[in-house]
């Protein structure tokens, strides 16, 4: 509890303990005006002027027992204020007494309402508060937004150049590796090789050319070819497919100089296993199994 509420609790204990007493004045001095009132009446010796003074002051100070109860009991201030108001009061002493009960319930609707004005000013603050909390989340939003925008164009810039970085470094080192180096075939033939190297050995792609005349484009290893190629003899002949250590082997395409064609498997230069045999107009000769160079029928 605030320093403030604890001062409005304790006026209103002051004031509630200060309405009491008045309340139980009152009250004594209506058992009194009552008392008389019978008296007179039992005397049967009352003046009439005597007896409307007594009636009247009684209805006065019910009216002001009841101005009370409304604002003490029923905690209706505002409705007492005005039933303290409309008393018509004659006796200075209790004109003196409504006009303090008239203060103090004035005193009391007006902390009432400082009061409703201070919860009207905190939730007018609380609600700028809300608002600027609102904005500032909205903003902080806003910029993680742009910045995960920020940190997704960095990492594409950064990974484009680390692939382009990869593609320069491989282009370097195959440069590096790239020369021109001389060997010699297992049938003791002079190649000429041009390409890829590793301790200058060729391997990797690059092209071998034959002192016979035959020239040979594609994947080397160990001085032979060995992988994917296209190798064509002196004599017009030209081979396509696969090489191992050399020979071919696995799928190609075999031109003879006569303009016949065989597409199918191979097996150390010869044509082994399924196959098809074209002949110079391009109709198909042979279609099925071969082996060691020859037609399986």
């Amino acid at each position: 509890m605030s320093s403030k509420d604890k001062k409005n609790k304790n006026r209103y204990k002051v004031l509630f303990i200060v309405s009491l007493i008045a309340i139980l004045a009152l009250v004594v001095i209506v058992f009194s005006l009552d008392s008389k009132l019978n008296t007179y009446q039992n005397s049967e010796t009352i003046p009439a002027s005597a007896y409307s003074e007594l009636e009247s002051d009684l209805t006065i100070l019910k009216d002001i027992i009841s101005a009370d109860e409304v604002w003490m009991m029923d905690n209706q201030p505002g409705n007492a204020l005005k039933q303290y108001k409309n008393l018509e009061l004659s006796d200075s002493d209790l004109r003196k007494k409504v006009d303090q009960r008239i203060k103090r319930v004035q005193n009391i609707l007006q902390s009432e309402n400082d009061d409703e004005l201070t919860k009207i000013n905190l939730r007018t603050e609380l609600s700028n508060t809300i608002d600027l909390k609102d904005s500032i989340s909205s903003r902080s939003d806003s910029l993680q937004r742009a910045f995960k925008l920020s940190l997704n164009q960095i990492k594409s810039v950064n990974d484009s150049l680390e692939s382009e970085l990869n593609i320069k470094s491989k282009e370097l080192n195959r440069k590096e590796t790239l020369k021109v180096i001389s060997f010699r075939s297992d049938k003791d033939i002079l190649i000429h090789y041009v390409g890829e190297t590793e301790n200058n050995i060729a391997t990797g792609s690059g092209v071998g050319v034959w002192t016979n005349g035959s020239i040979y484009r594609g994947e080397w290893k160990e001085n032979k070819p060995h992988g994917k190629g296209n190798f064509q003899w002196a004599d017009g002949a030209k081979y396509e497919g696969d090489f191992v250590r050399g020979e071919r082997t696995g799928e190609g395409t075999f031109s003879y100089p006569t303009g016949e064609k065989y597409v199918g498997e191979f097996k150390e230069g010869l044509r082994n296993g399924s196959g098809i045999l074209y002949d110079i107009d391009g109709n198909v000769s042979f279609e099925g199994q071969w082996k060691k160079d020859k037609p399986v029928q």
